[in-house]
């Protein structure tokens, strides 16, 4: 069984440090620790209460950081007991002379149904506005042709090939991956209807679902990188802790 966060206290800084015009700062910090300890308690990650602080500069560090490694965590869900899709590989679709990679091919373990799914993961960009999918006009704000023709699939298959590793596939759908959803099931059936996409996924829950669930091989990850980051600061000179 995996072993879980240790519960995290406030930072007790020097008062030098706070009138120097940090308290900010400090205020952020906590807030970060409380959403950490929320998760030790069991209670449920909010991708929005950690992305989303008072402080924009973090918030957008923070948002370039995830997505470095957010379509891994996907996959450790993928490869779990708990995820009901089999992930087969990226896509390439191709229309006329032009080609596009895609993040997933979904297999349905149940059906054996094969969709591909694209993944949109951004938290402070655009002042958060792609944060949540919360109504369908979102969907409009993605422009670029490897996502119109993605949803363009849905309804024009006939127009397309399809490959996994340079073979041919004929698939059911799409399913689209979004970093938090609204709990709103009239708004996502609304979306599903107007875009004709067979599901769609929150990177939120999968998290939750993997933390409830103290699914192994997400610890193993997420540890990892933890170690390589905390290694990396400290070498670039974090760990001279006489330096404030």
């Amino acid at each position: 069984m995996a072993q879980p966060f240790p519960r995290l206290r406030s930072p007790i800084l020097p008062p030098a440090w706070l009138a120097a015009g940090n308290v900010g700062y400090l205020n952020v910090m906590r807030n970060t620790l409380d959403n950490y300890n929320r998760i030790y308690n069991n209670e449920n990650m909010n991708l929005l209460e950690i992305g989303k602080t008072n402080n924009i500069e973090r918030d957008k560090f923070i948002s370039r950081f995830f997505g470095i490694f957010n379509e891994d965590i996907a996959l450790i869900y993928f490869m779990s007991p708990y995820s009901k899709y089999n992930n087969l590989g990226r896509p390439t679709i191709k229309k006329e002379l032009e080609k596009y990679t895609l993040d997933f091919t979904l297999q349905d373990k149940n059906t054996n149904e094969i969709f591909i799914c694209e993944m949109k993961c951004e938290i402070q960009y655009q002042n958060y506005k792609r944060l949540e999918l919360n109504n369908k006009e979102q969907i409009k704000l993605h422009k670029k042709n490897a996502f119109i023709y993605f949803l363009d699939i849905a309804n024009n298959m006939n127009n397309y090939v399809i490959e996994i590793n340079k073979k041919i596939i004929k698939i059911n759908g799409i399913i689209l991956l979004w970093g938090k959803v609204t709990n709103d099931c009239k708004i996502i059936n609304d979306i599903k209807d107007t875009y004709n996409i067979k599901d769609i996924l929150s990177l939120e829950n999968m998290i939750n679902i993997m933390i409830d669930n103290n699914y192994q091989e997400y610890y193993n990850y997420i540890f990892e990188k933890k170690e390589w980051l905390n290694t990396f600061i400290d070498y670039i000179g974090a760990k001279n802790e006489n330096i404030v």
